[in-house]
């Protein structure tokens, strides 16, 4: 065996039982932490990607029409 539990006093079985626990309790704590981070920049990534296309589509949608008019007005226009 690693270590003389009969030489450990009180305090250091304690420490020695009770340390693992909390390195696990703290491992699975960071883990679930990363991934609910992981999860919400993802999805909040995707949502910001989404927005800005649509808004980009919805301009150059516009600007088409509007060039389209600018060509009907020509049209009218021309002799």
């Amino acid at each position: 065996m690693l270590f003389s539990t009969d030489k450990l006093s009180l305090r250091n079985k304690i420490m020695f039982s009770v340390l693992p626990l909390v390195v696990v309790a703290l491992v699975v704590s960071a883990y679930v932490s990363v991934t609910s981070l992981r999860t919400t920049l993802t999805t909040e990534i995707r949502d910001d990607i989404k927005y800005k296309t649509e808004s980009l589509a919805d301009h150059v949608a516009s600007w088409i029409n509007m060039q389209k008019l600018n060509v009907d007005e020509f049209v009218k226009t021309s002799p």
